[in-house]
């Protein structure tokens, strides 16, 4: 196998199981939706009270971007499980290198593109509060977020 390569011969059908028992592991997240396209895969799911979203189109069928998305799953929740998640991020992202894609800011702060800077500013301030570091968020996040007020505020 290379690098960026992935190839299964595993069925849908088995992955779709695969996906069902990794949430079922997972005392976390709430329920899930497995969506599929001719080629893209998503999985919908809720972790902790926020909907989260994990899209794959990397690969050239669906079968294979759906075990994709099961794998990167299977690999956070056993990194949570073993308390080692801000380990797995940090590998992650001296992996993707610079020029990685960031959210939207407005996708980062939860409001409507069109909101006013009133509005990105009130939901900045509440969002920090809960992503701090010194209140039990982390550096990544707060970051993020921080990038993303400042994206906002040059509109």
């Amino acid at each position: 196998m290379r690098f960026g390569d992935l190839r299964t011969s595993t069925t849908v059908a088995q992955t779709k199981k695969d996906v069902k028992d990794t949430f079922r592991k997972w005392p976390e997240v709430q329920g899930y939706d497995i969506r599929m396209g001719l080629q893209d895969a998503e999985i919908l799911f809720t972790v902790n009270g926020r909907q989260q979203r994990l899209a794959c189109e990397r690969f050239s069928d669906a079968g294979t971007n759906l075990r994709a998305l099961y794998l990167t799953l299977e690999a956070t929740r056993k990194a949570a499980q073993r308390g080692i998640l801000k380990e797995l991020a940090a590998i992650a992202t001296a992996l993707l290198g610079p020029g990685v894609m960031k959210r939207p800011a407005h996708e980062v702060l939860g409001i409507a593109e069109s909101s006013p800077v009133e509005v990105a500013e009130a939901v900045y301030r509440m969002k920090a509060k809960q992503v701090h570091p010194d209140h039990g968020g982390s550096d990544a996040a707060m970051t993020e977020l921080n990038e993303a007020i400042e994206t906002y505020r040059k509109r």
